[in-house]
């Protein structure tokens, strides 16, 4: 029985969630999503999110496709349509396409664990992001401009059907595919062309694209997750994010960071470490809120990265992420030595940024469990090559946060309540969507603290190429940016603010003060891009352009001086590009401090 589950699960099934290796290079098919839905290849597991993709089956857009059609005559915007005729003929084709999405719901769940077999036509879902893999015919690719770009669509179409092809004869039309199988990726309405790792070596710092062409790349096939497992809710699963609770004190296990003093202080100061927090390391047990606090979640990784499933709580070791730092929770043993030179040790609570290092494996043992698997919103026991997690005493200046320690005596090892995050964001969006009457229908959105992450990583990138040029002979606060950074800069900035308001992040055409966003959701938003260290990095970058508002007051008094030397053309550049730049985090900051007290306190300190 075992070897015929073990055959079943290597076999390639509808609702597989599955990573894409490219042969050569060794490139995962990958994309970060939320924000940046061009498609590369990325050789970093680290970034093993971002190339977990799930099978779906070929879903129909006639009706998507009819509406897209009329829409185009008003530049894809609704608000642009004022004849009532239209509007009613619009309101149709809404319908036809809320209809024909419940039907590819409905016939994906009837065929979810089917066999997909070589020459049958599929679509990619990106689990992380909630959009299609899907080829754009009308642009080119950035860099190989000979070849058509792929980015991911929320929606999909025609052009985000593939048909999965052997590589070598031995397989054939009609084979099952398999797990570690060579493919190719076929796109099923371009005739010969194929999903393509490019070969031009793409520019510093930057990813090698994947584009759509007539040459085909080989890509090896990897199971991450079997579609039968996501069947069962009542199990826990390696990449599902999670929060352990302390019933005894109604507290939940995190790190600790030190609360930011000034701006002139690090950023590692928010997100790592030079000495321990208190005595016996990092991990603290943090008061339950409300809600739960993005700081609270940690990801569960497998010891080899790119595998996934269940976990075996008796023999399985797994790794917990934390997610807004991205550091790994690290048990250390230092040796000690007493006054009278007895020998003894002590144990640390830590954490680590290298998922390498000793330490970072850890066994989380249920309690009382008769299963094999370990399971959600159950009792565990969180320990290491022998060292269990215990907690520790009430810290200093608090009132209900506790130190987390290290014990080898298992009688006192802390009982912890492990729970599955999940959006609580969907069922609020649902009720306040347009008027829509199905809920499933509407498309899946990202995590809310996965789109506070995008936000914040591309915001740090902007303000760590920001150079205010000491010279008037430069033109620019970015000199090492590229033709397309500024134009992605407002997209970030404009998606960021719609997000903090209560849109989807993949809204568009939002008029804030006349769209209503969805006002349970702004609140928790707002607070997100604050726990996450968003709101720290936008006023980092706001303080690193405070020489640019000087010299802007600098070039004002000279307009009206003639015995002053009049500003180069290449410093008016700057200066313009520059207070361009600080509008739109001041835009920002408006919107994440808005009807938000703690929000504002933290910006004013």
């Amino acid at each position: 029985m075992d070897a015929v589950d073990d055959v079943e699960r290597d076999t390639l099934s509808i609702g597989d969630y599955v990573l894409f290796k490219d042969v050569v290079r060794q490139n995962y098919l990958s994309v970060e999503g939320i924000l940046l839905e061009d498609v590369n290849g990325n050789c970093d597991a680290d970034f093993l999110q971002d190339s977990i993709f799930c099978v779906h089956l070929q879903r129909q857009y006639s009706a998507s496709r009819d509406l897209n059609a009329f829409l185009a005559n008003y530049h894809m915007d609704p608000k642009n349509i004022v004849d009532e005729g239209a509007k009613k003929y619009l309101q149709a084709l809404e319908r036809g396409r809320e209809n024909e999405r419940n039907l590819n719901d409905n016939y994906m769940r009837k065929k979810h664990g089917q066999a997909v077999v070589f020459g049958d036509i599929i679509q990619l879902f990106h689990v992380k992001s909630g959009k299609y893999l899907t080829v754009i015919p009308d642009a080119l690719a950035n860099d190989e401009r000979d070849n058509v770009k792929i980015q991911l669509n929320v929606n999909g179409n025609a052009f985000s059907w593939f048909q999965i092809s052997p590589r070598f004869k031995i397989d054939k039309d009609g084979d099952r595919v398999m797990s570690n199988a060579e493919v190719y990726l076929k796109v099923a309405e371009r005739g010969n062309e194929y999903i393509h790792l490019a070969d031009r070596d793409p520019r510093p710092d930057c990813h090698r694209e994947v584009n759509c062409a007539l040459e085909a790349t080989s890509w090896r096939l990897q199971i991450f997750q079997n579609s039968f497992d996501s069947k069962d809710t009542k199990r826990l699963l390696i990449s599902n994010l999670v929060y352990f609770n302390d019933p005894e004190t109604k507290s939940n296990l995190t790190i600790a960071h030190r609360k930011l003093e000034s701006l002139d202080d690090p950023e590692s100061s928010h997100y790592g470490h030079l000495e321990f927090f208190h005595e016996y390391g990092d991990g603290i047990l943090n008061p339950a809120q409300e809600y739960i606090d993005s700081n609270l979640l940690w990801l569960l990784e497998s010891n080899t990265l790119v595998k996934g499933g269940p976990i075996k709580w008796k023999s399985d070791q797994v790794r917990l992420k934390h997610l807004n730092t991205g550091q790994y929770l690290q048990q250390l043993v230092f040796p000690t030595e007493d006054e009278n030179g007895v020998a003894g040790e002590k144990l640390v609570l830590t954490n680590t940024l290298d998922a390498e290092c000793n330490g970072t494996l850890f066994n989380i043992h249920e309690i009382n469990s008769s299963s094999k698997y370990l399971g959600n919103a159950k009792a565990v026991q969180i320990g290491h090559n022998g060292v269990w997690i215990e907690r520790g005493e009430v810290l200093e200046d608090s009132t209900f946060s506790f130190s987390v320690k290290g014990t080898r005596d298992k009688a006192n090892a802390l009982s912890l309540i492990v729970h599955q995050f999940s959006s609580e964001s969907s069922v609020d969006q649902h009720e306040e969507a347009s008027d829509s009457n199905s809920a499933a229908s509407t498309p899946k959105e990202p995590l809310d603290v996965f789109t506070g992450k995008a936000i914040r990583k591309f915001i740090r990138k902007y303000g760590e190429m920001t150079v205010v040029p000491s010279t008037d002979a430069i033109n620019t606060v970015w000199p090492t940016a590229i033709r397309t950074d500024m134009a992605f800069f407002h997209l970030v900035i404009d998606k960021s603010i719609y997000f903090s308001q209560g849109f989807p992040i993949s809204s568009v055409h939002i008029q804030l003060g006349v769209d209503k966003g969805n006002g349970f959701l702004r609140p928790r938003r707002q607070d997100l891009l604050r726990e996450q260290g968003t709101l720290e990095v936008v006023m980092r970058l706001i303080q690193t352009l405070i020489p640019v508002t000087e010299r802007s007051e600098t070039i004002k008094a000279a307009a009206g001086n003639r015995k002053k030397k009049p500003p180069s053309d290449d410093e008016v550049a700057m200066v313009a590009m520059g207070l361009n730049i600080l509008k739109k985090c001041f835009e920002l900051i408006y919107y994440c401090i808005l009807d938000n007290p703690e929000n504002q306190i933290y910006v004013a300190d």
